[in-house]
């Protein structure tokens, strides 16, 4: 992340939070480089294609709404972190070091 840049991680306007489709990791690393990442916003009726993710919840060579995946995702086994107002993030509540 220091030579290629801040990562770009796919989210879903939740309304309240945005609740990240990918790159868990990469935003976890992110936020303890102290790098904003480049959120690509996307609304809960947006189409995402399964097999652009790397997720096996889902069958692959289907399209489901980012409102569908999102709650699939939703869970305390996710990370939580907060936007600074400078883009970059803070860890709230890491669940990941668990599974690692």
């Amino acid at each position: 992340m220091l030579k290629r840049g801040p990562p770009t991680i796919r989210v879903v306007d939740c309304g309240d939070c945005y609740m990240a489709i990918e790159g868990c990791h990469r935003l976890i690393a992110a936020a303890e480089l102290g790098i904003a990442p480049i959120l690509n916003v996307l609304s809960q009726e947006d189409l995402v294609e399964v097999d652009s993710l790397e997720t096996d919840l889902f069958p692959l060579g289907e399209t489901y709404t980012a409102r569908k995946i999102a709650a699939t995702y939703r869970g305390g086994h996710n990370p939580v972190l907060t936007i600074n107002p400078d883009g970059t993030l803070t860890i709230v509540v890491s669940k990941l070091s668990d599974e690692e």
